[in-house]
């Protein structure tokens, strides 16, 4: 009953190969490829799933009364196959179609020995007769698969998968052929939708189909109005509603009804624009900047549309060029110096439009080694910084500034000079107008000459009416040639100089050109100066005497003394070159101060007695002559025996007062004093008051009132520091009435 011929086991075999093709053909061989990455298997998986399945069926039978599924088995099995990361949850995943299979053989099974055959003819004959008496299998209940069904144990394996495979295929087809007819009418569907929606005019919009046009100039003028129009084209089907046009604008922007207003952007509304209308709007702007600088604006366009609350946009960029400066500046300077030599720059701005521009702001960036001396007008910060709170329509506006070059040679360098409108308050350069650079060459004189005024190297030298100067000229040649023919001039200018004091020993004071002269003719020495020799020369002269006329007149009064050199070498192609070198000096009147100390008594005694407190009154008295002093302070001492009152005049501050009580020391700023003052002008007097009570050991004597009185101040014109002193004052009184008594202590 259990034997079987060969080819009811072959019939076997093969149904057995095919039903497990069947059911593991989506999942088993998906679970090879997963085994293959995930755990460690036999090279051959085809026969290591073999000896599972057979191994697997053996074991079911043997534990059958164990109720271990095959599932449970196969899970083992994996995990001694040395899995490591082959999880429950992928098992899971793949134990659905191994119970199919598994459960179709246990159906041939059953079916088999109900036909007296038996699926595998190992089995034991006591689980076979137990398979008899219970006429199903305990297990099929419960891993019942429905596609067995369909399977026929009296056909053949292969007439079953014949059947099983056409099946399948016929279902697979009808499936198909619904999903592809399904979705072919669903994209015809929706294309056709698209097409009618686009055509017939519905709630579609394209920002592709709005035409904005831009009319304006291609370059402009900075400083000036420029007007730009817009034309908005609706070529959509559907209405614009809701819609603005926004504009902004490149740096350097301003409003054409204040140009102090920076000008970012603007919304300008525009409504509603219907399908083919056309909505034209102006802007006007006023641009500054540098010439032939770009200066981009941007347009764009905002809407919305019926039955939508999306808010659609579309742009467009237009570019501007700046043609001109509403205004030039022109620096007019040499391009060639010598190190320490001075460094004028003349300086003119210049409007060239037809509006009144504001806020214009010079910036000068020095190069290092340049040290400014003189500005007019004077910078408004960092010494090199100009403001113009308005230059007027097609006028101009100038700076002088001068200085030098001090401890370089042999260099270039640049000057940059920057025009711009400023931020009113801030100060701050908001918009560049135009920029200029300048150059300077640096280089080693050929010829240096060195003037000596009374031993003095300065560039300035403060002098006084009547004051005898002796001057020492020291030539020296700077070349690696000889120069020859030499020729040296000492040009006087100025009313400072008394020109019939004018002399030298060794050179020609020659009147009607106002010149010291020396040459090879007059000094025989200077035929040749060989490369690094020096040749020394001298004259004298003096300054004016002073009267009252010029006393009155001479402010800030000055004579320029200039040397110039002239030589000739012979160069490398033995060709003649001529060498010329110049510089300056300047004599400056130093203004001439004169400061008076009077006592004068107050209240008291007239003669001061012993134990009795007499007030006495200081008067001080300053005049001034050619310049403005400035920082004029006056410092005075009181002895022990006195105590300040804390009255004081005219015309000074409590904040200018200091009195030390611990030093007794009196400190009173008097600020800045005019030229003239004193002279032309009223005399500068102020006071103070003080007590005195004298003491047994004083009897009969003058004391000190006022001790160490003195005046500082500082020249404001040559820069010199002054001090004047005067005597103390004792108890004698020097002024008012009572002034013939003898002042002694009684």
């Amino acid at each position: 009953m259990n034997g079987l011929n060969n080819n009811d086991r072959t019939k076997i075999e093969a149904l057995k190969q095919k039903l497990y093709s069947r059911s593991m053909s989506d999942n088993a061989s998906k679970l090879n490829n997963l085994r293959k990455h995930d755990i460690k298997v036999a090279s051959s998986w085809d026969q290591h799933v073999n000896g599972i399945k057979d191994t697997g069926l053996e074991k079911v039978t043997e534990v059958r009364e164990n109720k271990e599924s095959v599932s449970d088995f196969l899970n083992k099995q994996f995990n001694n196959a040395e899995g490591d990361s082959f999880t429950k949850e992928r098992i899971n995943k793949l134990e659905g179609g191994i119970q199919r299979t598994n459960m179709a053989l246990k159906l041939a099974q059953a079916k088999l020995e109900g036909r007296g055959r038996a699926l595998y003819p190992n089995l034991k004959p006591t689980l076979e007769t137990k398979a008899k008496v219970d006429n199903t299998n305990p297990d099929f209940q419960t891993d019942y698969h429905p596609d067995i069904k369909t399977i026929k144990i009296g056909d053949s394996a292969d007439m079953q998968d014949q059947n099983l495979k056409g099946r399948g295929k016929k279902n697979n087809f009808t499936l198909g052929f619904i999903i592809f007819m399904l979705t072919f009418f669903f994209f015809v569907g929706a294309a056709f939708y698209t097409y009618i929606s686009l055509s017939q005019g519905t709630n579609t919009i394209s920002t592709s189909k709005i035409d904005i046009k831009i009319t304006g100039p291609v370059s402009v003028k900075s400083g000036e109005v420029s007007d730009f129009i817009v034309d908005i084209t609706n070529n959509n089907t559907t209405d614009l509603i809701f819609s603005d046009l926004i504009i902004q604008y490149p740096d350097g922007s301003k409003s054409p009804s204040d140009r102090t207003q920076d000008l970012t952007n603007e919304r300008i509304t525009v409504g509603t624009i219907r399908p083919g209308e056309t909505i034209r709007q102006k802007n006007s702007v006023v641009f500054f900047g540098e010439q032939s600088v770009k200066k981009n604006i941007r347009y764009s366009y905002e809407f919305n549309i019926n039955d939508s609350a999306t808010i659609f946009k579309t742009d467009k960029d237009i570019g501007v060029f700046i043609a001109g400066s509403p205004i030039t500046i022109t620096v007019n300077n040499v391009k060639e110096i010598n190190n320490n030599q001075e460094l004028n720059f003349d300086i003119k701005l210049e409007s060239n439009t037809e509006e009144s521009l504001k806020n214009i702001q010079l910036r000068v960036e020095y190069p290092f080694g340049y040290r400014l001396l003189e500005a007019s007008p004077k910078p408004d910060s960092d010494n090199n910084t100009w403001s113009f709170d308005s230059i007027e329509s097609l006028s101009s506006t100038g700076i002088k500034l001068k200085g030098k070059f001090i401890g370089e040679v042999n260099v270039d360098k640049n000057f940059r000079f920057i025009l711009g409108v400023e931020e009113a308050k801030t100060k701050q350069m908001l918009t560049v107008l135009t920029t200029q650079d300048n150059l300077i060459e640096i280089r080693k004189p050929f010829v240096v000459t060195k003037l000596l005024i009374d031993g003095n190297n300065t560039e300035n030298n403060p002098v006084s009416y009547g004051q005898i100067l002796k001057s020492d000229l020291v030539i020296t040649n700077n070349l690696k040639d000889a120069i020859t023919d030499v020729v040296i001039e000492v040009s006087l200018g100025g009313v400072l100089i008394d020109r019939r004091s004018v002399n030298s020993n060794d050179g020609f004071y020659d009147s009607n050109r106002d010149i010291v002269l020396w040459d090879k003719s007059l000094n025989q020495s200077l035929t040749n100066i060989p490369p690094g020799e020096s040749r020394e020369l001298s004259f004298n002269l003096a300054t004016i005497n002073s009267d009252e006329s010029l006393i009155k007149t001479l402010k800030r009064a000055t004579s320029d003394i200039t040397i110039n050199v002239k030589a000739q070498r012979l160069g490398q192609n033995r060709v003649t070159e001529n060498i010329v070198a110049s510089t300056k000096k300047q004599l400056r009147l130093k203004t001439d101060v004169m400061f008076s100390s009077n006592l004068a008594y107050d209240k008291g005694t007239y003669s001061p007695e012993i134990n009795k407190e007499t007030v006495y009154k200081y008067i001080g008295n300053i005049s001034n002559t050619a310049n403005t002093i400035k920082g004029v302070e006056f410092t005075a001492k009181l002895p022990p025996n006195a105590t300040w009152k804390g009255v004081y005049g005219p015309n000074i501050t409590p904040a200018a007062i200091k009195y030390n009580q611990s030093t007794r020391e009196i400190t009173i700023s008097l600020g800045d004093i005019e030229s003239g003052v004193g002279i032309d002008k009223a005399i500068k007097e102020f006071y103070f008051k003080i007590g005195f009570t004298p003491t047994l050991t004083q009897k009969g004597k003058l004391p000190q009132i006022i001790m160490s009185p003195a005046l500082t101040a500082t020249d404001s014109f040559t820069g010199e520091r002054m001090q004047l002193k005067n005597n103390a004052l004792t108890s004698a009184v020097t002024v008012g009435k009572n002034v013939e008594i003898d002042g002694r202590v009684k």
